[in-house]
Parts: C-alpha cells; sequence; structure tokens
C-alpha cells in the first residue's frame, strides 16, 4: 500500500512511502508495528510541516499500492482508509515479527518539492478530477497509421512536404 501523513489542521496529504505485508498482517498492524520508524521518516522528510509536531500521533492514510497516479489524478472513486491506531492495536500489533512487514519510505532529489493531495476527512479528493482533454486525437492518429501502412519513406516525406504547403521538389 502507499501510505501517507495529514499535515496537522489541513488537508493536505503527503506521500511518505510504500508499506509492505504478508497475507494475515493487516495494513493498520503493518503501520501500528512500524509506528517509530514511519514517524520520524515523515518528520524528517517533511521538516517544516511535520516535525513542528513529532511530539504528537501523526495521522497516517493508506491508499492502495502504486497508486499515485490516480491520487495525481483526483480520481473520484478512490477512496484512502485511515489508519486508527488505539491501544488494543498497539499492543496487538507487537506480535507481528518485522520480517513479515516492510516500509519503503519516500526520498527526494535535488530539490524535489515532495508529491501531495488534498484529501476531506474521508479520504476522497477535494479538488476536481483531473482529465485531459478529449479531442479524438488517438482516433486521428489511428486513422493516419493506416494510411502509412505500405508507403515508403519517400511518399511519406513528399506528404509532409505537400501538407506543410511546400513542394517536395524544392530545394
Amino acid at each position: 500500500n502507499d501510505l501517507y501523513v495529514r499535515q496537522p489542521k489541513s488537508n493536505v496529504f503527503w506521500f511518505v512511502g510504500k508499506i509492505a505485508r504478508v497475507d494475515g498482517v493487516s495494513v493498520p498492524a503493518c503501520v501500528a508495528r512500524q509506528y517509530p520508524l514511519i514517524a520520524q521518516h515523515a518528520a524528517n522528510l517533511r521538516p517544516l510541516e511535520m516535525y513542528p509536531h513529532h511530539d504528537q500521533k501523526f495521522e497516517f492514510w493508506a491508499a492502495p499500492g502504486d497508486s499515485e497516479m490516480e491520487v495525481a489524478y483526483n480520481r473520484p472513486d478512490l477512496q484512502m482508509t485511515k489508519i486508527v491506531i488505539d491501544d488494543d492495536l498497539a499492543e496487538s500489533c507487537m506480535e507481528v515479527r518485522t520480517l513479515m512487514i516492510g516500509f519503503q519510505g519516500e526520498m527526494y532529489e535535488g530539490g524535489e518539492e515532495g508529491f501531495h493531495t488534498w484529501r476531506d476527512e474521508d479520504g476522497y479528493a477535494v479538488k476536481p478530477e483531473v482529465k485531459g482533454p478529449d479531442t479524438g486525437e488517438q482516433e486521428i492518429s489511428d486513422d493516419l497509421m493506416k494510411k502509412m501502412e505500405g508507403m515508403d519513406a519517400q511518399k511519406l516525406w513528399e506528404e509532409q512536404e505537400r501538407r506543410a504547403g511546400r513542394s517536395p521538389t524544392d530545394d
């Protein structure tokens, strides 16, 4: 699963990394068992936003694995799940062996801002879905590919020149 930390007192969720777990270990148990590691990583990754709150419980949210693009496009059907770590979970997660779970923290390179999203209290996107223009370019491209089949390079070049308003014989 992809893991996000909610910036305190805001609806900004920062991507902090990915968690791994074997069958039988729940996402909340995986996060709870690794909470000190993940929380410290989040505070170090986002020192301005998160470190001032490192003495408080961070609010973690899980998204399906490798869903960064769906999150970035604000897909309305993608809901993140809040990870609630109560006392019972904090105690029971200690039975999870560390070889059954893992965390791969996000790293920034060369001034990267970091990936974040805006979500509501239920884990849904706050901003509208990002959609590409529906211009029918794919149909045009497919039609052009069919026309180009079987043409030799010289004829393709001549057609390109003709469409550009140039005579293929001009030098």
